[in-house]
């Protein structure tokens, strides 16, 4: 039985290598599995519940990644905006001057100037 799982997971993880983290992976996982009778019973027993959860596990991967991703452009944002007010403060700097020293496309600069206003 172990051998089995082993055995899937490394069809699973070259299905993932070929289509990524889809539905398209796993249900290829599911037939060339089957097709090799590879927990062949299982997997066709409980076809829509392997997909089910793995598709979840998949759902909840990407959305913890994106949520890091998130976190690491609040933390830079936060950064960036330290950056600025400092180099206004101590190289009395107008924020504009700040912005552009520290190389902030004119994008960004409309973005950070309202933050700058509130505190």
């Amino acid at each position: 039985m172990i051998s089995q799982y082993i055995a899937y997971c490394r069809v699973l993880d070259m299905q993932v290598k070929k289509f990524g983290r889809t539905k398209k992976a796993i249900e290829e996982t599911i037939g060339i599995c089957s097709d090799k009778d590879i927990l062949r019973e299982y997997l066709e027993a409980h076809r829509k519940e392997v997909v089910d959860i793995m598709t979840q596990l998949y759902d909840r991967e990407r959305e913890m990644k994106l949520y890091v991703k998130e976190k690491e452009n609040e933390a830079a944002r936060k950064s960036t905006l330290e950056a600025i007010k400092k180099l206004m403060k101590k190289l009395k700097m107008s924020a504009k001057e700040a912005m552009d020293f520290l190389e902030i496309s004119p994008k960004d600069q409309k973005t950070y100037l309202p933050m700058l206003k509130k505190g």
